[in-house]
């Protein structure tokens, strides 16, 4: 189906539509909604959805100058996209499939937006969208799947690093005993939360910078690496203050490194990619050499 329909400048009526229709789906999704902010803010491993919006909003940042270029280009197709979402929505309310009736929310969000602009939008604003679904928590079974080797990995990271420092520490599967106190420090941070902040940062680096494919392909390699770094180094304090200090100073170790572990990934992953930036130079210089 194409679009023979008016394309021309927005003018203030249509941007009253467009916030109109955004502010009617947002209230007809505002469970779903509410469920996955709830999800984020109780401080298990969705955490990181609540660095989505900053995602999303970098994007469109980076690529403000494109905003001129969108037109008001109405489209029919951009209703039946919010039609579809707000089937999936009700068909995983019913069905008891969290992620169905949470991503027909957003489906039918970004339709809302489609009806008004028409689907070039993604040509201009593509990573933008897609981010939308980054907002969506990780469905139980995919994100056990993932935690299980990553909890025997931090705590196997964990125990040589204490031991290293000569820390009296002994591992048994995913506990590590210091001083006869035994630390589940694989199960308390296991490492997802850091693993898809640090992500979710690649992501809008990868698509809000122009950078070469060898550099983008770096990034990727290095972000679960720097995560898992930043994990350890959040779990070797939280282990030694819950098996050797009070319970109520070694919760806020643990509740005070994982905010920490955040702008220490961010500047890990700055420090790499402005390395990267300096080896290619070094390298383009000996070629001219």
């Amino acid at each position: 189906m194409k679009d023979h329909v008016e394309t021309r400048e927005w003018s203030v009526a249509d941007l009253a539509m467009l916030c109109l229709l955004l502010l009617v789906s947002v209230w007809v999704g505002r469970e779903a909604l509410f469920d996955i902010l709830n999800r984020g803010l109780r401080g298990n491993d969705s955490t990181y959805v609540l660095f989505a919006p900053l995602s999303i909003a970098a994007l469109i940042w980076y690529r403000r100058n494109l905003i001129r270029k969108v037109d008001y280009r109405p489209n029919l197709l951009g209703c039946l996209v919010v039609l579809v979402g707000l089937l999936l929505s009700s068909l995983g309310f019913d069905r008891d499939i969290i992620i169905l009736w949470q991503a027909g929310v957003l489906i039918s969000m970004i339709g809302c937006v489609l009806s008004m602009t028409g689907f070039g939008i993604f040509k201009l604003f593509g990573p933008a969208i897609f981010a939308v679904f980054l907002l969506l928590p990780l469905p139980g079974t995919i994100r056990d799947q993932i935690a299980s080797p990553l909890q025997s990995v931090a705590t196997g990271l964990t125990a040589s690093v204490l031991e290293i420092f000569d820390v009296d520490a002994v591992r048994h599967g995913n506990l590590i005993v210091i001083n006869g106190e035994q630390v589940a420090v694989g199960e308390a941070c296991n490492g997802m939360p850091m693993i898809m902040s640090v992500g979710l940062l690649v992501y809008t680096i990868v698509f809000a910078l122009r950078l070469s494919p060898r550099k983008r392909i770096a990034l990727l390699i290095a972000s679960p690496v720097i995560a898992l770094i930043c994990n350890v180094l959040r779990l070797v304090p939280t282990s030694l203050a819950y098996g050797l200090a009070d319970p109520s100073i070694a919760s806020i170790v643990y509740t005070v490194g994982g905010w920490l572990m955040i702008p220490v990934a961010v500047v890990m992953l700055f420090a790499f990619l402005m390395f990267l930036f300096a080896e290619e130079t070094f390298v383009d210089r000996i070629a001219v050499e």
